[in-house]
């Protein structure tokens, strides 16, 4: 299953994370894709992340080092 503009899969060999436009209907199922408050900490060094317009919060429980 690939990304596309209402569906994108984030993954590597640790984990999955689906990211959906709000408008997508759930395939196998006639519900639409809700927005809800998230915050994800992150077993990885990057920074907090917010998106705009969202209620979502990304951050790390590693600290960021300067090599990025």
């Amino acid at each position: 299953m690939g990304e596309n503009e209402t569906f994108a899969p984030l993954r590597n060999e640790e984990g999955l994370l689906i990211v959906s436009d709000n408008s997508r209907t759930w395939l196998g199922s006639n519900k639409q894709a809700k927005i809800f408050p998230i915050e994800l900490v992150m077993d990885s060094p990057i920074s907090v992340i917010r998106l705009d317009g969202y209620p979502y919060t990304f951050s790390s429980s590693k600290k960021a080092s300067a090599d990025g």
